[in-house]
C-alpha cells in the first residue's frame, strides 16, 4: 500500500514537471511574435508619387501680325497644380523656345519643351518704275510707289546718287526694303539720261589757207561749244591738226562730250607755196641770195656758216673786179649798192633800175 502511494505520488511529480516545461514554451513563442509585431508598426513607410497624364505641350506656327501669340499647356490639370511658363509668348519674327513646367503635391513635376515660331512676311503693295529724260545739266531720280509698313527701312542704289543722276547714262537702280518682321524685298527699275546731239549750225568747221612760211599751221572749231565737250583733231602733216609743208589736208574734228553724241566735222587746210624768182650769184668764193624765209634779205653762204648780210632786198646781182654790186630794194625806194671784198656795203645812188649791165669795167 504504502509502495503505492509512493509511486503515485512520483507519477503525479513527474507530470507536474512536463506541464511547467510546456507552460514555458508557450510564453517564449508569444514573446517572439510580439517582437515582430513590433518591429512591423515602427517601420516609416513613403506613399508612392503619381505621374501627369494627358497634358500636352505643342510647337506652335504663325505668320507674323503685330499681335501677341503664345502657347500654353492642353491637358486636365490636377486641383492644385500650378504651370509656370519660360519664353512662351511672342510678338516678333523670331523662333522662341518655351518651357512648362507643372507642379502639384502627390505628383512628380513635369518639365515640358516647345517652339513658337513667328514667320516673317511679305512687303506687299510696292511698285518701282523706270523713267527717261534729255539731259539738261539737272538732277532727275525715280522712286517706288506705295506706303511701306512700320519698321521697315528703304535704301537706294546704282544712281550716281544713290537713286538720282545728272549726266547721261543707263543707271539700273535698286531699291531694298527691309524689316525684322518682314522678308527682304527689292525692286530694280532703269533711270534713263539720254544724251543730246550738238547743234551743227553753231558749231563751226572752216577750212583755211596760208602762205608757206616755213611755220606749222593748224584749223580750229569755233562756235557755241558746250561745258564738258571736248575736240580731238585728226590729219594733216603731223596727224594732228598740224601742217607746214605746202599741200592740202583734210583735218577731221571729233567733238564729243559724255552728255552730247558725237559730231564729226571735216575741213581742208592748205598751205599754199606760191613760186617766186629768186636772186643769186656767185662770188669771191661765196654764195649771195635771197632768202625766202627771211622776207627775201641778202645772204650769203661760204660753205660753212650761213650770215645775213643786211636788210636789203636784192636784185640784179653781177660782179666788177673785186666788189659785187646789185640793185637794192626797201621799203621806200631803191638804190644800187656795192659789196667790196672787206664785206662792206655802200649805198651808190638812188635809182629806179631794174637790171645791171657790166662790161667787167663799168656797170
Amino acid at each position: 500500500m504504502r509502495k503505492h502511494f509512493l509511486i503515485v505520488v512520483i507519477l503525479c511529480i513527474f507530470a507536474l514537471l512536463l506541464v511547467s516545461c510546456g507552460g514555458t514554451s508557450t510564453d517564449t513563442d508569444t514573446q517572439k511574435e510580439n517582437v515582430n509585431t513590433n518591429t512591423d508598426t515602427n517601420t516609416d513607410t513613403q506613399p508612392s508619387l503619381k505621374d501627369f497624364e494627358g497634358i500636352e505641350f505643342d510647337d506652335l506656327t504663325v505668320d507674323y501680325n503685330g499681335q501677341e501669340h503664345k502657347i500654353e499647356v492642353v491637358g486636365t490639370l490636377p486641383q492644385g497644380a500650378t504651370v509656370s511658363y519660360t519664353n512662351n509668348v511672342g510678338t516678333d519674327a523670331n523662333t522662341y523656345n518655351a518651357e512648362a513646367v507643372i507642379s502639384c503635391e502627390g505628383y512628380n513635376t513635369l518639365t515640358l519643351k516647345a517652339k513658337l515660331t513667328v514667320n516673317k512676311i511679305d512687303i506687299t503693295g510696292i511698285t518701282f518704275t523706270g523713267n527717261t529724260w534729255d539731259y539738261d545739266a539737272t538732277e532727275h531720280k525715280i522712286e517706288i510707289e506705295g506706303t511701306l509698313p512700320n519698321g521697315v527701312t528703304l535704301s537706294y542704289s546704282g544712281g550716281e546718287n544713290k537713286n538720282s543722276s545728272t549726266n547721261a547714262g543707263n543707271y539700273e537702280v535698286v531699291a531694298t526694303m527691309t524689316g525684322k518682321n518682314y522678308n527682304t524685298l527689292t525692286l530694280k527699275a532703269n533711270l534713263v539720261i539720254n544724251k543730246l546731239t550738238l547743234p551743227q549750225n553753231s558749231i563751226i568747221f572752216e577750212g583755211a589757207s596760208f602762205e608757206y612760211d616755213a611755220k606749222e599751221h593748224s584749223i580750229s572749231v569755233t562756235g557755241n561749244i558746250p561745258n564738258g565737250v571736248t575736240v580731238e583733231y585728226s590729219g594733216g602733216q603731223n596727224g594732228k591738226n598740224g601742217s607746214t609743208a605746202g599741200g592740202s589736208y583734210e583735218i577731221t574734228a571729233k567733238i564729243s562730250g559724255k552728255n552730247y553724241n558725237e559730231l564729226v566735222l571735216k575741213a581742208t587746210l592748205t598751205i599754199k607755196s606760191t613760186e617766186e624768182l629768186l636772186n643769186v650769184h656767185f662770188h669771191n668764193g661765196n654764195v649771195y641770195f635771197q632768202n625766202s624765209l627771211d622776207k627775201n634779205t641778202l645772204y650769203t653762204y661760204d660753205g660753212n656758216a650761213l650770215t645775213k648780210v643786211n636788210k636789203d632786198i636784192p636784185t640784179n646781182m653781177v660782179t666788177v673786179g673785186t666788189n659785187m654790186f646789185y640793185v637794192s630794194q626797201n621799203l621806200l625806194s631803191k638804190s644800187i649798192s656795192t659789196l667790196d671784198s672787206t664785206g662792206k656795203v655802200t649805198d651808190l645812188f638812188d635809182v629806179d633800175a631794174e637790171t645791171i649791165a657790166t662790161d667787167g669795167t663799168y656797170i
